[in-house]
Protein backbone atom coordinates (compact mmCIF):
# COMPACT_ATOMS: atom_id res chain seq x y z
CA UNK A 1 0.00 0.00 0.00
CA UNK A 2 1.31 3.43 -0.77
CA UNK A 3 -0.62 7.04 0.60
CA UNK A 4 1.25 10.07 -0.26
CA UNK A 5 0.25 13.67 0.97
CA UNK A 6 1.61 16.60 -0.78
CA UNK A 7 2.09 18.37 2.36
CA UNK A 8 5.13 20.66 1.88
CA UNK A 9 6.49 18.41 4.50
CA UNK A 10 8.74 15.18 4.05
CA UNK A 11 8.61 12.20 6.04
CA UNK A 12 8.80 8.73 5.11
CA UNK A 13 6.81 5.70 7.17
CA UNK A 14 8.96 2.37 5.23
CA UNK A 15 6.98 -0.79 6.50
CA UNK A 16 8.79 -2.74 3.92
CA UNK A 17 10.45 -6.05 3.92
CA UNK A 18 13.08 -6.77 1.09
CA UNK A 19 14.14 -9.96 1.85
CA UNK A 20 17.11 -10.20 -0.24
CA UNK A 21 20.01 -7.56 -0.42
CA UNK A 22 20.00 -7.48 -4.25
CA UNK A 23 18.51 -7.54 -7.17
CA UNK A 24 20.81 -8.70 -9.99
CA UNK A 25 23.45 -6.36 -9.34
CA UNK A 26 20.87 -3.50 -7.96
CA UNK A 27 21.49 -2.90 -4.16
CA UNK A 28 17.78 -3.17 -2.52
CA UNK A 29 18.57 -0.93 0.16
CA UNK A 30 18.51 1.96 -2.14
CA UNK A 31 14.89 1.28 -2.35
CA UNK A 32 14.62 3.23 1.09
CA UNK A 33 17.19 5.51 0.31
CA UNK A 34 15.92 6.73 -2.88
CA UNK A 35 12.19 7.02 -1.38
CA UNK A 36 13.45 9.27 1.63
CA UNK A 37 15.37 11.06 -1.42
CA UNK A 38 11.69 11.49 -3.23
CA UNK A 39 10.32 12.83 -0.22
CA UNK A 40 12.60 15.57 0.84
CA UNK A 41 13.04 16.62 -2.57
CA UNK A 42 8.74 17.10 -3.46
CA UNK A 43 8.51 18.14 -0.24
CA UNK A 44 5.87 15.23 0.42
CA UNK A 45 4.79 12.60 3.40
CA UNK A 46 4.96 9.11 2.14
CA UNK A 47 4.27 5.81 3.64
CA UNK A 48 4.84 2.35 2.23
CA UNK A 49 3.14 -0.79 3.73
CA UNK A 50 3.54 -4.48 2.77
CA UNK A 51 0.78 -6.68 2.69
CA UNK A 52 2.91 -9.66 1.02
CA UNK A 53 5.04 -11.02 -1.14
CA UNK A 54 8.06 -12.62 -0.96
CA UNK A 55 9.86 -12.25 -4.58
CA UNK A 56 12.22 -8.75 -3.98
CA UNK A 57 12.13 -7.90 -7.50
CA UNK A 58 7.77 -7.64 -7.48
CA UNK A 59 7.78 -5.90 -3.97
CA UNK A 60 10.46 -3.08 -5.40
CA UNK A 61 7.88 -3.35 -8.60
CA UNK A 62 4.67 -3.11 -6.80
CA UNK A 63 6.26 -0.19 -4.77
CA UNK A 64 7.08 1.99 -7.47
CA UNK A 65 3.98 1.17 -9.66
CA UNK A 66 2.05 2.01 -5.91
CA UNK A 67 3.85 5.25 -5.66
CA UNK A 68 2.72 6.33 -9.58
CA UNK A 69 -0.62 5.53 -9.09
CA UNK A 70 -0.81 7.46 -5.31
CA UNK A 71 1.02 10.23 -6.96
CA UNK A 72 -1.51 10.15 -10.03
CA UNK A 73 -4.55 10.28 -7.76
CA UNK A 74 -2.85 12.96 -5.48
CA UNK A 75 -2.24 15.85 -8.27
CA UNK A 76 -5.91 14.61 -10.51
CA UNK A 77 -8.63 17.47 -10.90
CA UNK A 78 -11.94 16.05 -9.72
CA UNK A 79 -14.33 16.24 -12.65
CA UNK A 80 -17.19 16.56 -10.41
CA UNK A 81 -15.43 19.88 -8.67
CA UNK A 82 -12.79 21.09 -11.17
CA UNK A 83 -12.59 24.19 -9.50
CA UNK A 84 -11.61 22.67 -6.15
CA UNK A 85 -7.81 21.49 -4.71
CA UNK A 86 -7.73 18.83 -3.97
CA UNK A 87 -6.66 19.35 0.01
CA UNK A 88 -8.06 19.20 2.81
CA UNK A 89 -6.29 22.52 4.00
CA UNK A 90 -7.25 24.40 1.17
CA UNK A 91 -3.74 24.02 -1.01
CA UNK A 92 -1.12 22.26 -2.66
Amino acid sequence: ICAIDLSGRSCLGFDVAIPTQKVGDFDTELVEEFMLGFCRAAECTLHFKQLAGTNSHHIIEAMFKALGRALKQAVAIDPTCPDAIPSTKGSL
